[in-house]
């Protein structure tokens, strides 16, 4: 085999490789091989490369750049070409897993990129583009997997995107056969009136790394939600960005995310029980005015009198939601049996009952700073049958 051009000795070695080039200790320009090809009228290979295994792994080009500063194990480039220019053109085929390009990153101080690509210029630049077809089940042009992690305090995702995103469709796993505890739920109202929605507009000088749309937005406080919805929002990190030097150019950032999907089936459920409410009031409407219809033209005088001193009243807890304590005011008339507050989970399990031995006016102080964060209710019993029941909400 002719030996290139080089600028320090060159070692060829014959091996189960299609052939192992090796340049190392030079003080300029380590090249372990130097090939061109030029063509006028067909394909022109700089080098083409062949390994054949009966029994082990065979190898066509390996490639290794060790003990410097800025290390390419491949340094590949394609340019100047009237249609397509490819630095490096990879196929994969046959076998039982074909891999056009296998990358593998590991052991970094600080990042690790299995594939690392940016994209300049053009009229599209495009970093990674990816197509999937002829696929006998399906078609991933892109899968990625992220591993299990505790997924509610750490950033643990298959896809993170540092600016907008847009797809055709978007579609959420919710087969039956996915999910386990499958309950009714009958708290949106009362979980859409203790939300608070905002006006606002992103930090963007605080923060240059995020690439934080401008503009003003509507939505919820990641910590407010979390009060009330422990389970709709993620800690995440976006990571430090440092320059050609390694010096940290941007700090890593930790925030909150919300999962604003799973608002949804909570508006839902709130519009269904306000829907019901409005249906039963409308009854009641029908209701009054047919009764009115059928007397007719008579006028009828009818005297009552007004009183709340035999009316039992419960309020609704105040502040709701709470962190930690919060207050029921209550009112028991005398002439009223044992009277009784029960609490309860949102699935109906019992968790404490009072009972309220004084009379009249009164108000009920709750300690709940070992109660776990979620939706209770509390009903009260007078002489065994219910009056009342309202729900409460326990924030972090």
């Amino acid at each position: 085999m002719q030996q290139a051009s080089m600028q320090n000795v060159l070692v060829i070695i014959k091996n189960n490789t299609g052939a192992n080039f090796t340049a190392r200790n030079s003080i300029g320009r380590n090249t372990g091989a130097f090939a061109a090809g030029i063509s006028t009228t067909s394909t022109a290979y700089g080098g083409d490369f062949l390994a054949v295994s009966n029994s082990n792994t065979a190898i066509g080009v390996n490639a290794l750049a060790a003990s410097g500063t800025n290390l390419e194990g491949v340094h590949a480039r394609a340019s100047a070409g009237t249609n397509y220019n490819y630095g490096i053109n990879t196929i994969g085929s046959g076998g039982v897993i074909a891999e056009g390009i296998h990358a593998h990153a590991s052991n970094s101080s600080d990042k690790n990129y299995g594939v690392n690509s940016e994209a300049y210029g053009g009229l599209e630049a495009i970093g990674v583009r990816a197509f999937a077809d002829n696929g006998s089940v399906a078609n991933y042009a892109i899968y990625a997997e992220a591993g299990l992690a505790n997924q509610l305090n750490s950033a643990n995702c298959a896809g993170y995107f540092n600016g907008d995103a847009y797809a055709v469709g978007v579609f959420f796993s919710s087969d039956s056969i996915l999910k386990t505890n499958v309950k009714n739920f009958n708290s949106g109202l009362s979980i859409i009136n203790a939300m608070q929605t905002k006006e606002y507009e992103f930090d963007q000088k605080a923060f240059p790394s995020m690439r934080l749309p401008s503009g003003i937005h509507h939505g919820l406080i990641a910590q407010d939600l979390e009060k009330i919805m422990p389970e709709l929002v993620r800690n995440f990190t976006q990571p430090v960005v440092l320059d050609t030097l390694g010096a940290v150019k941007y700090p890593a950032v930790k925030f909150k995310a919300v999962n604003y999907t799973e608002l949804i089936p909570i508006l839902i459920a709130g519009m269904q029980e306000q829907d019901a409410k409005i249906n039963d009031l409308q009854t009641q409407l029908n209701t009054c005015c047919s009764s009115n219809k059928n007397t007719g033209n008579t006028n009828h005088t009818i005297t009552t009198k007004l009183s709340d001193i035999e009316t039992i009243i419960l309020d609704q807890n105040e502040p709701n939601p709470f962190a930690e304590e919060t207050n029921i005011n209550y009112f028991i008339p005398e002439s009223a049996g044992k009277a009784e507050i029960m609490f309860y989970t949102n699935d109906g399990r019992l968790i404490n009952k009072v009972e309220i031995k004084e009379k009249g006016q009164g108000t009920l102080h709750i300690y709940a700073s070992d109660l776990s964060s979620g939706i209770y209710t509390y009903t009260l019993m007078v002489n065994g049958k219910v009056v009342e029941t309202k729900k409460m909400i326990k924030g972090k």
